[in-house]
Parts: structure tokens; sequence; C-alpha cells
């Protein structure tokens, strides 16, 4: 297990796993949760500004929160606390194969429960191609390993 202690600020950490958007999974997730038919319809997305179906933004950050879980060092997450600065730069089209990283931008002991620490970071998701196709900024409230007795 890995502890706020073990957050190194400038690090990046590469996903293991990588995840392949198809026709399918985008028009599925689209249809639950953003119904434009640019996720939706591929006939109609065929017409529109992006000429083909999109992969829709709550669904990258879906695909990047799952990604980010797959690493084999576990740490002592208890929750999030902000996600923030959500960009799409490139459309997730059917047939990308996605990975990303985490990058640690900064750390501080938690003002109100002394025994936890926030670490904040940057997550980045990328195509075959190493195409930035989403990012966002976030924080999460993170165990402290107390066992040395600081």
């Amino acid at each position: 297990m890995k502890y706020f202690e073990d957050a190194v600020v400038g690090e990046v950490v590469e996903f293991p796993e990588k995840y392949t958007l198809t026709e399918e999974n985008i028009i599925e997730r689209g249809r639950e949760w953003d119904p434009n038919h640019i996720h939706t319809n591929k006939d109609r997305a065929q017409s529109s500004y992006f000429s083909g179906l999109v992969a829709s933004t709550v669904h990258l950050f879906a695909i990047a929160t799952k990604l980010s879980r797959t690493r084999d060092d576990k740490w002592a997450v208890v929750s999030a606390l902000s996600i923030t600065d959500m960009l799409t730069h490139t459309p997730g089209r059917p047939g990308d194969i996605l990975t990303g990283t985490n990058a640690f931008t900064g750390k501080r002991i938690s003002k109100s429960k002394a025994d936890m620490g926030i670490i904040s970071y940057k997550c980045e998701l990328f195509n075959q191609n190493k195409e930035l196709l989403f990012e966002f900024s976030g924080s999460a409230l993170y165990r402290r390993n107390l066992a040395d007795g600081t």
C-alpha cells in the first residue's frame, strides 16, 4: 500500500492497461449518459462536424478513471475531493486504443484531519498515436502512514 508520503510531486505515472473504443461502447455510453447524435447515431454523426461517431466527455472521463485504477501499486485513497479543468482536445473515435498518465502536481497535510493528506494531480488520456484526447485536474484525500510516529 502506498500512502500520502509516497507521492512525489512532479512524478508521472503511466497506466499499465489500455481501453479500446468501439462503435458499440460509444453508442451505449452515449445513450446512457449523453444522448447526442454524435455519440448515439452512426448515420447522423457521419454528417456532423466530426464526420463520425465520437466518445462523449463523460465516457472519456470514465475511461481515464478506470485506467487509473489498474495499477498494481495500490494507494490509500479515501475519496476524491475535486475534479476541475476538464478539456477535450481531440475526439475519441471507434478503434482508438486509449492509455493515460497521472502526474502528481502538489500535496499538503489536511488542515482538519492530521492523519490525512491531500494530493493534487493531472490526468491525461492519449490515443494509439500519442495524441492527447482528454485531460483533467483533481485532488483526493489520502491516508497518511503514521507508523513512524509523525
